[in-house]
């Protein structure tokens, strides 16, 4: 094999190794939520949320949080569509006692995709419930 087959070969893998999960995520560090896509094919998505009852959302704290700025979040929670409907339960961490609770709550869920070619493209909701 030549020299550049071989390099073009390496870097392809060293790709598929650091970028094995596509994800979503919301900016915060303390209160976020995102899903990752099994690799290669997309067999299934695992979704994710946290928050934490003492974290405030500052000014500008990116993707999908700008409705909350200055809020504490209570819960944060996911789930998957297709189209309109529903096709994964809703799925919620335990809530924050207060906004003096410290303590990081999260949850993560598994959830099986279509296998069918033409079905409608699965999609990431998140929702926040604050104080």
């Amino acid at each position: 094999m030549n020299k550049k087959l071989i390099s073009m070969i390496l870097g392809a893998t060293a790709a598929v190794c650091a970028f094995g999960t596509l994800s979503a995520s919301a900016a915060s560090t303390k209160t976020k939520s995102w899903s990752e896509e099994s690799w290669p094919i997309g067999l299934y998505y695992t979704g994710y949320a946290q928050c934490q009852g003492a974290y405030k959302i500052p000014s500008n704290p990116g993707y999908l949080l700008n409705n909350y700025v200055g809020k504490y979040i209570k819960q944060a929670g996911f789930w998957y569509q297709r189209g309109n409907k529903e096709v994964c339960t809703r799925t919620y961490t335990r809530a924050a006692s207060s906004k003096q609770d410290y303590n990081t709550y999260s949850v993560n869920k598994k959830f099986w995709d279509s296998m069918n070619p033409w079905a409608t493209k699965t999609e990431f909701y998140r929702a926040y419930i604050a104080f």
